[in-house]
Parts: C-alpha cells; structure tokens; sequence
C-alpha cells in the first residue's frame, strides 16, 4: 500500500505499524513514571545495553580509542558506558519533555550563556543560523529555545519509517518547533532567515561525499556545508548551540557565536568556517566526552587522495 507524505509517495509496511505501535506504548508507558525514577533506572539500563548492543558498543570504542589516544583501554570502556547511559538519560527526558518545558521549571532547570550573543545577533534583522548536534539533549535545546520567545525552524532528515517520523515531528511541532524537510531545504530556509527567525541545522554526523573534509579529533572528517554556505550566500550570523547536561533537571544552554570569515574566495571560506565551528565544537566534546553521540560511524567517509 502506498500513500502520500511529505509531498512523496511512501510505502506503508507492516514492520512500519508494529513499530508505530510500539513507540505509541511505551511513550504512554514511560510518560506515567515519574521523570525522578527513569533518571534511576538510566544507569542500570545504560549498561545492559552496552552489553547487550555489540555493533554501536564497538563504534563507539573505537571512536573514543581514535578520539583520545592518550586514554588506556579501562577509561575508554568506561567513558562508552557513560556515553550509553547518557543515551538513557536523554530517551527518557525526550518522553517527558512536555513535563520538563513547563513554563514554571524554566529558572530552576535552566542556565542560559550567550542569550545576549544571540539577541544583539538577530537585531541585525538578517535571522541566525544555529549549529546544533547530537550533544546532551538536543530536543530540549529545542523546545528551550521556543519556550525563550524565538522562533526556531529545524531541518531534519525523514526517517524511512514515516510512521515513526511522524510520530516523533508530532512531540517537536507540539512544542512550537518548525520543521524543515531537508529535501525543501533552501527555499524554506532562506524565507525563515528573511524572517529573522533561528534555523538549527544538525551538523555533527558524517556527510558522506557530499561534505566538505576538515580536521575533527585529529583526523579527516567529511562535514556538513549547509550552514556555513547559507552564512556565506545570505551574510547570516552563525551561532553553535549546545545544551549541556549538568546533573537531574539541571541544564546549560550554551550560544557561541562563530565569527564568519567572508573574502573572495568561496570554496576556501567554505572550508575555513567550518574547520573553525569544528574546532569549537570538538572543544565542548573534550569538556563532555560522554554526552556525544559517539555510537555513529562519525568518520565512515574516506577523504579521496588521488
């Protein structure tokens, strides 16, 4: 059977709906305990499946081995445990994120640096462009920055289960997040930015061949060219945003401005702004090891030499 989403005609499956299922209930589940007894059970749920998922458990070894050469074999297997746990801790805080995002848990939740930054940026009337990435809980980074006041428009990749996709986008828009299909991207884009609204684009994961390669831990990393390209073409600002994870209900909103480097040379300002966001970025992952999405094959694509 096959229906239209998103503008496209997708196949609807079996494993789509039992899947669609299943999301349904446990975040039904889930969302009747208390926030105070999943943050309990992130621990010991993290570790059994560290045991238990072998493939993303040996991603991720391998890449803090990479990463931090200087660490011996005990501080890397016990780092990706954190960085399993860490993933527990966020599940659980992106099913209770509504309960979170009340309006009266902002000032005792949250600690917010560089929200000046970002509004002496948008009196420039030109929008700005947030990188973001899969560091401590990127959902409520989010949700925080709408429940601040901004307007935030967020490009995403679809997930090949719409079901699941449509799910999952139902919690984000429920929260006054925009949404922008990758596949649109440049026009939406540039409209949001001529709006001076904040468009967050998810810039950490591998970009396959059609990144642009800079340094990142130390090694040739194809990144990302969206953010720093639409900077370059529109003259927007560009910010990195992170939300750190500091213990229970207590959280770090960071918003670094990147200064752009703009001459006549558009292929090499391409590649000198991201190497310096990347260069920013592997900085806070150094502060926080632990709250990277270290379980992705981060450096799959090979940079061609010949």
């Amino acid at each position: 059977m096959k229906i239209k989403y998103n503008n496209e005609t997708v196949k609807l499956k079996i494993e789509y709906l039992i899947e669609f299922f299943f999301l349904h209930v446990f975040y039904f589940l889930f969302n009747l305990i208390p926030l105070k007894w999943l943050w309990a059970m992130s621990k010991g749920l993290g570790i059994f499946l560290w045991k238990v998922v072998k493939k993303h458990r040996n991603i991720a070894i391998d890449n803090l081995k990479k990463a931090f050469p200087e660490k011996d074999e005990n501080e890397i297997i016990l780092l990706s445990r954190k960085v399993f746990v860490n993933l527990m801790y966020f599940f659980f805080e992106f099913i209770k994120i509504k309960s979170i995002m009340k309006k009266k848990n902002l000032n005792n939740y949250f600690e917010i640096e560089g929200q000046d930054t970002l509004e002496k940026l948008l009196k420039q009337k030109k929008g700005v462009i947030a990188i973001t990435s899969h560091f401590g809980n990127w959902e409520i980074e989010g949700a925080l920055t709408v429940a601040l006041g901004y307007k935030l428009e967020a490009l995403y990749f679809q997930q090949s289960n719409f079901l699941a996709d449509h799910f999952f986008n139902s919690i984000r828009t429920s929260l006054g997040i925009k949404l922008i299909y990758k596949k649109f991207a440049f026009r939406k884009t540039l409209k949001a930015l001529q709006n001076n609204e904040i468009v967050a684009f998810l810039s950490d994961q591998d970009a396959r061949n059609d990144g642009i390669f800079v340094r990142f831990f130390n090694r040739e990393t194809s990144t990302v060219k969206g953010p720093i390209y639409f900077a370059l073409k529109t003259n927007a600002p560009v910010v990195l945003a992170s939300l750190i994870r500091l213990g229970y209900k207590k959280y770090k909103f960071l918003i670094e401005e990147i200064p752009i480097i703009k001459t006549d040379n558009f292929e090499k300002d391409l590649l000198i702004n991201t190497q310096n966001w990347s260069k920013q970025f592997e900085k806070l992952i150094r502060q926080y090891p632990e709250q990277w999405f270290w379980v992705h094959r981060r450096w799959k694509t090979k940079k061609n030499v010949s």
